[in-house]
């Protein structure tokens, strides 16, 4: 319920509106939506709102990066890894809050989806793509824990402690060792 909370009044104060907020309010570029998305590419300059649409390159490029530290699921570790790539190729860092909502929203999506123990066990990679690409649940799904403020809390603590001792070089990002492909969806610039 805080959880909910704060995701609901949180959005609404960054989106500034003091009306109705709709699904495509959530996309007004530089407010919630944030450049370095996972599975969205990022906004054209001078654009009000960022792209809807899932891009396929970035959801393959991501996806193919899980699973590093179990074989075919996505973990924190993982998010992290492949955070700190799409990240570095931004011209600008992004805004504190925007990358606290990267994390979250990558903490809860695990989280749910994942079930109990996918702090340790991530999300198979599979649902994660079903949801991404289709925006709907696996057949047969059926939650079986409370995703509430402090395990997501948790979670995107992970990402962000690997993630800043990436940036200062004292842990290193697998992703590093892989040449990348000439037109790598982290390296393309919206």
């Amino acid at each position: 319920m805080v959880l909910a909370f704060i995701l609901a009044f949180g959005g609404w104060a960054i989106l500034g509106q003091l009306r109705k907020v709709s699904l495509w309010d959530l996309s007004r570029h530089d407010c919630i939506e944030h450049d370095a998305s996972l599975f969205h590419s990022d906004a054209h300059k001078r654009e009000e709102y960022a792209p809807c649409a899932v891009s396929n390159s970035l959801m393959k490029w991501a996806l193919h990066q899980g699973g590093r530290y179990l074989p075919g699921r996505m973990t924190l570790e993982d998010v992290a890894n492949i955070r700190v790539q799409r990240e570095a190729a931004l011209e600008k860092p992004l805004r504190w809050w925007q990358a606290e909502i990267a994390r979250g929203e990558m903490a809860i999506a695990i989280g749910v989806l994942g079930g109990k123990n996918a702090d340790k066990n991530g999300l198979d990679l599979e649902v994660l793509r079903l949801w991404v690409r289709h925006e709907r649940l696996p057949d047969g799904w059926k939650p079986d824990h409370t995703q509430g403020i402090y395990k997501t809390g948790l979670m995107a603590k992970v990402i962000r402690d690997r993630m800043e001792a990436m940036k200062q070089g004292r842990l290193h990002n697998v992703l590093d060792d892989e040449p990348k492909p000439v037109s790598s969806p982290i390296d393309a610039k919206a």
